[in-house]
Order: structure tokens, then C-alpha cells, then sequence
């Protein structure tokens, strides 16, 4: 979802300017930071290890700030991106206004490989290692100005702003954290007969900062954010001012953060709710609910679409969105969660200290008998999160090709047919009655 960074990572700091295309000069941005500790790409936020930011335990992000470049004196200068395919389940380039707002993407199977290279994540392809790309990241109206292919376009009507976001994201790398490979370089790239190639160099790199442009202080915020988290998870019994969450439970399409604050508390004044994007991939939508945690158990089951046909990737979340920045509880994807005999899934939230000991949880994936699956409300404000990664055109029920009220859970239902997840609230007493008569699934199925 976001970009703030863990792992520091370094890039090349060498600048060097070279005709690697007849008319063509490159500058490595990274040497604009020479003698700095620090790279273009932020470190590495890596939802194994961190939790602040609304990350996915099997993704990682990083984060790089590009300036606007001035075309009026260069009008064919753009940015490179040059990489190899990483081993990984996906990976996307996502550019976004600093405040999250979506600009355009380039996703890994789009990407046109280098003369000589395949990209594994088309149809029938295989990954091996050193097969690489480059992808030209141009302003709205340079179409033409450059032409190559991977054209990452940053439309004029999108943002004026002076800078805007890369995001490198990467779900389930196979080797290492990584994907196996190295950062991308980033060049700034202009055609030849620039008459001051200093002058150039100097105009670029004053406006380049490191580490993604991200301050140190806010790493810090990771640790402070997991010791607030557990403070509230241990409130969860406390009554929660002013939420209301729907009961029975609606699901939502979470894209704007303020305006899922405004569906789990009505009574927020209207100056308070303004745009603020979640900072969504745009390969997914979030099918997002708030739940009430002073119920004892909550249920929710549904129709799971297929990992490498339906979507790329899949998972749920539990989320604290009123801790800081959406702070991940707990997330278990695709492999982790266990079906039931019909396919459905079935999960079980409840407080932590409640939790039945037959249940299995996912996360820990303990005990290795155990019955459906739990997964912790985790504060006085859980926000369960659904991610449905890249969708076939044939899986036309998934939330990407939903374009009514993001509110509106009748249309969401009619939309998503049998992949809408149900959900109900039970008694710790009508859960346990209803396991043990084994009618827990039949109250599903006629509800």
C-alpha cells in the first residue's frame, strides 16, 4: 500500500555519460548522492518484518522521488528505469503524487524485455536469471519525443506537483527478499547535443534525494507503532466512542482511507472528510469491512477465486487504520488459509485471549489439525482487508471492474455474486453449539 522503508539498500554511485544509443547521453542519478550513504530507492519496507503502513507480510516495497523535470529546456529528457525480471510471484512500477494519489503503472507483465531477454511473467513463460528490461518514465506530451517501448507516462492532468513517487513493489519474491536481483538503476536520459552537459548534470541533481526522499525519524515509527498496537489489542473490550460499524456487515471498496473512517463513524463533521487515497495498487482493489470486536465471534466465509488463473495473488489483513498508518495485525494469503470440504473458507475472528483452541491459525499454522480459520480482531477497530492481486479478464467479479459507489454493499454484492464474502456475528455459545452440531456452515448456506 505505501512506501515507508526498513532495509537500506545501496545503487551504483557512479556518474557516467555514455552513447549507449546512437544520439542518446545517460546520467546515473545515483552519483548525484555520491559520498552519501544512501541510494535513490528507499530501504526496503518488508511486510515480513514490518507492519506499519498497511503492508502485506508476503510483499515487498520500495520508494523513489523524481522531480519534475523542465522540458521547456529539455524537451525530450525523461528518466530511465533499467532492471532484470525478478523470481517473484509479481512485480509492478507504480508512479503516485506524494500524497498517494494514482498516476499510472506498469505492471510485469506489460513490460517489453530488453533485445535478447524474455519476461517469465508472460503466458508460457519461465523465469531465468539476468533477463532484463528498461522502461522510459516520460511526462504527458513527450509521446513521440521518445520513442521506445515501456513508456511509464505521467499525464499532465494527473498533478503539477514538483515531484512525484516511484514504487517498486514485489508479492512473494521466490529467492530471497529480493526477487534475486539488485535494485533498478535510474537514469536520466536526454539526446545528444545537450551544449552543457555539466549545467545539465548540476539542474538534475540538486532536485535528487536519497533514500526515496523519505527522513530517518520515521523508521523509527515502526517500533513505537507495535508497541502502541499491542496496548490496544488489549483494550479490545472497550467500548469504541462514536463507531458504528454495520450490522450486519457490509463490505466496501477501500480506496479512499477518510471515506472508510466515514462509513465506521458517521458522526465525523464534513470538513474532516477529504480525498486521501489508500495508496492502492492499482493491479487490485481493497474489498474492505469494519468489524465490531465487543461481539464475541464474528464469521465470515467466502469463494476464494483460483491463485494463477482467476487472480496472481490473494490474501486477507487485519488492520488497527487508527494506530498511525494502517498497522498489519496479521495476514495470511492464498497458501496459508485452509478450505473447507466445499472450497469455501471460513474464518474466525475473535479477541486473541478467546480464541477456541480447535481453531486453526493460519499465521503460526497451529495446530496442524485444527478447524476452519482464526485470524485476531486485534484492536477496538478492526478493518479486514481483502487484496484480489491482478484479475483475469475472466474473473470479472473481482472489485477492479466494479465502477459504482464504493459504499454501496447491495451493488457490491450484485457485482462480486458468489465471490461476495458472508458475514455474521455469534455468541461465544452459538459458535461452539453450532460447531459441535456441525451447523455452522448450514447457517451460511441459508442465510
Amino acid at each position: 500500500m505505501v512506501w515507508f522503508p526498513v532495509l537500506l539498500v545501496l545503487v551504483c554511485f557512479q556518474v557516467c555519460f555514455s552513447q549507449e544509443e546512437e544520439g542518446w547521453h545517460s546520467l546515473d542519478i545515483a552519483g548525484c548522492l555520491e559520498g552519501k550513504a544512501e541510494g535513490v530507492w528507499s530501504r526496503a519496507m518488508d511486510g515480513e518484518d514490518f507492519q506499519f503502513g498497511g503492508t502485506d507480510r508476503y510483499a515487498v516495497y520500495w520508494r523513489m522521488l523524481l522531480p519534475r523535470l523542465d522540458l521547456s529546456k529539455y524537451p525530450d529528457a525523461h528518466f530511465e528505469i533499467r532492471g532484470q525480471f525478478p523470481h517473484a510471484t509479481y512485480f509492478s512500477f507504480h508512479v503516485n503524487t506524494e500524497r498517494t494519489r494514482f498516476l499510472n503503472k506498469m505492471t510485469d507483465e506489460d513490460i517489453e524485455p530488453d533485445p535478447g531477454s524474455s519476461n517469465p511473467f508472460r503466458k508460457g513463460g519461465e523465469y531465468r536469471k539476468g533477463q532484463t528490461y528498461t522502461i522510459s518514465v516520460i511526462q504527458d506530451g513527450q509521446q513521440g519525443k521518445v520513442s521506445r517501448s515501456n513508456l511509464l507516462v505521467i499525464p499532465e492532468s494527473g498533478s503539477r506537483e514538483e515531484e512525484y513517487v516511484v514504487l517498486y513493489r514485489m508479492y512473494e519474491p521466490l529467492t530471497g527478499r529480493d526477487g534475486g536481483v539488485t535494485l533498478p538503476g535510474v537514469y536520466l536520459v536526454a539526446r545528444e547535443g545537450i551544449t552543457d552537459e555539466n549545467r545539465w548534470k548540476e539542474e538534475c541533481c540538486k532536485r535528487i534525494k536519497g533514500g526515496g526522499g523519505v527522513p530517518d525519524f520515521l523508521f523509527g515509527l515502526e517500533h513505537r507503532l507495535d508497541k502502541r498496537s499491542q496496548r490496544l489489542a488489549k483494550r479490545t473490550k472497550q467500548k469504541a466512542i462514536l463507531y458504528h460499524p454495520p450490522d450486519p456487515i457490509e463490505f466496501i471498496i477501500g480506496d479512499d482511507f477518510f471515506g472508510m473512517v466515514n462509513h465506521a463513524f458517521p458522526a465525523m463533521p464534513d470538513f474532516m472528510i477529504k480525498n486521501h487515497p489508500t495508496g492502492a495498487n492499482m493491479d487490485t482493489r481493497y474489498l474492505a469491512a469494519f468489524l465490531d470486536p465487543s461481539k464475541d465471534v464474528t464469521v465470515i466465509r467466502f469463494k476464494p477465486p483460483v491463485a494463477g488463473k482467476d487472480v496472481r495473488y490473494w490474501s486477507v489483513s487485519v488492520y488497527q487504520p487508527f494506530n498511525g498508518l494502517m498497522y498489519a495485525y496479521a495476514t495470511a494469503n492464498y497458501k496459508d488459509l485452509q478450505p473447507d470440504p466445499d472450497g469455501f473458507i471460513t474464518i474466525v475472528f475473535t479477541d486473541e485471549r478467546q480464541k477456541p483452541t480447535f481453531l486453526y491459525d493460519p499465521v503460526n499454522r497451529q495446530p496442524p489439525s485444527g478447524k476452519y480459520n482464526w485470524m485476531p480482531y486485534g484492536s477496538k477497530y478492526p478493518l479486514i482487508w481483502f487484496r484480489y492481486l491482478l484479475p483475469s479478464p475472466s474473473f470479472q467479479e473481482s472489485p477492479v471492474y466494479y465502477s459504482g459507489d464504493p459504499y454501496d454493499g447491495k451493488a457490491i454484492r450484485a457485482h462480486m455474486k458468489a465471490f461476495y464474502p458472508k458475514a455474521a456475528y455469534f455468541t461465544s455459545r452459538e459458535f461452539e453449539t453450532s460447531v459441535q452440531q456441525g451447523t455452522l456452515l448450514q447457517q451460511f448456506h441459508d442465510r
